[in-house]
């Protein structure tokens, strides 16, 4: 009983750890880029603000992950915030443009390891039967800190200078760092798998690979079109005119479809089985990315921004349970730090490949690409994913 309620203390201390800091991130990531501007950055140098941080998320992701099989979880999720609280506190003191792309870069790596090892420490915590659940509900909290940040943070804006965001992030991280270090306990996989598997090498990652490539290729299409959203979004919604009223309500609305998503995750993949509802996705991804090709009004936006919402909602929890699930016993970490490795490339890839299709293809084949890989997820998911274990030894059970 005792090590259930340090389960359930740590499954809760990750979620809202990941609130204080995405509170954090989103009164500030909209800031950044203006404040930026105010220090003479030219507007390539404000896409370096995003392309540092991708890049620095992109590296640490493979790394932090092994990493904390091997020395442990809550070393490196610490190390993880202390950084943060460097580039926060950067933040508040940045005198030119070109501080601000560094402490945004060490943001990145810190978000690079943060994500992968509060993956693992979730997979840590649960079992198959309520990994789904619990995943939907620490992303509930992620979302929420987010939308939270955005209006503070917009709110904030509005009435006060620009920098008056920042100094609120810092505390943020202190927060965090202390439920970190005070309300998450470690779980050990056991030397013994840890020793026999580690001189494994290149052949054991090669294993990896081959059980959760599906899974990968999912998450590469789920980061891409939610980096795709972020950045262009605006300039889609710009060429059909809509107003600065209407884009910040199409940002809310597909913030919230994919918070309420995150929510009914747990219940309705225990239902559906997470088969199905990430075919779902997949397909509400892609209906997305075709809205926002042929769409010609604020009412075709909105119905994308609905559709993009649901189905990132849906598929990022979903896709960490069934990543933690299918790991081998003392790769979890090294297997969703690969996970989110091949997301931060879609990120980078896909956002790119947007911006020059918008820019020589004109603005409405912006998400052609997007729509290409969602398309490519729709197959996959429907082959290559395998049936829930549980839910089909459940199945299995109720026929006899």
């Amino acid at each position: 009983m005792y090590w259930a309620d340090q389960k359930t203390r740590s499954l809760r201390s990750i979620g809202l750890l990941i609130f204080l800091v995405s509170i954090g991130e989103g009164m500030t990531a909209p800031a950044i880029p203006l404040v930026g501007s105010g220090l003479g950055a030219s507007y390539s140098l404000i896409g370096f603000f995003m392309t540092g941080y991708s890049v620095a998320y992109c590296i640490m992701t493979i790394l932090s992950g092994r990493c904390s099989d091997i020395w442990g979880r809550k070393k490196i999720l610490l190390f993880s915030i202390f950084l943060c609280f460097c580039a926060s506190l950067g933040y508040c003191f940045a005198q030119s443009s070109y501080s601000l792309l560094i402490f945004r870069t060490l943001e990145g790596m810190s978000r690079g390891i943060l994500w992968v090892v509060l993956e693992a420490i979730l997979a840590d915590n649960t079992l198959p039967e309520n990994r789904g659940r619990e995943s939907g509900r620490f992303t509930f909290f992620y979302g929420m800190g987010a939308m939270s940040g955005c209006i503070i943070g917009g709110l904030v804006m509005e009435y006060f200078p620009l920098t008056t965001v920042f100094p609120a992030y810092p505390v943020f991280c202190v927060l965090a760092f202390i439920i970190g270090l005070r309300g998450i306990t470690e779980v050990a996989e056991g030397e013994e798998v840890l020793d026999g598997e580690a001189s494994a090498g290149f052949p054991a990652y090669w294993r990896e690979f081959k059980i959760i490539w599906p899974f990968c290729y999912l998450f590469f299409v789920y980061a891409g079109f939610l980096y795709s959203i972020s950045g262009m979004l605006s300039m889609v919604a710009g060429y059909f005119q809509v107003s600065y009223l209407g884009i910040g309500f199409t940002f809310a609305l597909f913030w919230g479809c994919r918070t309420i998503s995150f929510a009914v995750s747990g219940r309705l993949s225990d239902n559906l089985g997470r088969k199905p509802l990430l075919m779902g996705a997949s397909i509400m991804l892609a209906i997305a990315a075709a809205l926002f090709i042929v769409g010609a009004s604020f009412n075709s936006i909105a119905l994308a921004a609905i559709f993009g919402g649901m189905g990132t909602g849906f598929m990022y929890p979903l896709l960490v349970a069934g990543v933690a699930d299918n790991a081998s016993r003392g790769y979890s970490g090294f297997d969703l730090g690969l996970m989110e490795f091949i997301g931060s490339l879609g990120m980078i890839t896909q956002t790119g490949l947007s911006g020059l299709l918008g820019e020589h293809g004109g603005v409405q084949m912006t998400y052609s690409f997007t729509l290409l890989v969602s398309l490519v997820a729709i197959v996959i998911a429907s082959f290559f994913i395998k049936k829930d274990k549980i839910r089909s030894e459940q199945n299995a059970y109720d026929l006899t």
